[in-house]
This record gives C-alpha cells, sequence and structure tokens, in this order.
C-alpha cells in the first residue's frame, strides 16, 4: 500500500509541477524572459581603491575564502543575479 501512495503522489506531484511551470510562463516571462540576466562568468575584478561609480556607502555581496576577499556591488548583481568566481583557489558562484 505505501508505494501505490507513493506512486500516486509522484503523478499528482509532476502534474501539479507542470501547472506551475504552466503558470510560470504565462506570467513571468511575460516581463523578464528565463535566462533574461546574463551570469557573470570569472569577471574581472577591480581592487577597492580604483574602483569608478561605486560609492563608499554602497551595499555589496562579501566572499572571503582562505584570506582571499572579494566583494561585489548590488547595483551590479541586480542585473546579473550570478557570478562564477574562484576566490581562495576554489570555485564558487556568488547570487542576488
Amino acid at each position: 500500500m505505501r508505494i501505490r501512495c507513493l506512486l500516486l503522489f509522484l503523478v499528482v506531484s509532476s502534474v501539479a509541477n507542470a501547472d506551475i511551470e504552466e503558470e510560470y510562463d504565462r506570467l513571468a516571462r511575460q516581463v523578464v524572459p528565463r535566462d533574461g540576466f546574463p551570469v557573470l562568468f570569472d569577471p574581472v575584478l577591480t581592487p577597492v581603491d580604483k574602483a569608478k561609480g561605486i560609492g563608499e556607502k554602497e551595499p555589496v555581496i562579501g566572499v572571503v575564502v582562505d584570506g582571499d576577499a572579494q566583494a561585489f556591488p548590488i547595483s551590479i548583481m541586480g542585473r546579473h543575479e550570478l557570478a562564477n568566481i574562484v576566490c581562495g583557489k576554489k570555485p564558487l558562484t556568488v547570487s542576488w
């Protein structure tokens, strides 16, 4: 009986997920298409003392790995949402 219930749940779940995807396609993609924000792959980073156009108090997403520190301004991440980087010799994805 448990196996039948589990299979029924999986079938119902997949139907519900299909309905959610259709609803998402109908509503959300009208504003921003899927993959509408370009992902940053290994972006060129600028030392903070040479960065232009970024205010002293601008919020950033900060990452520190093994003493290697990097910061990503929210104003830039708002247009990209994801950045794939290497920090402290470790591959990371920064998300906003």
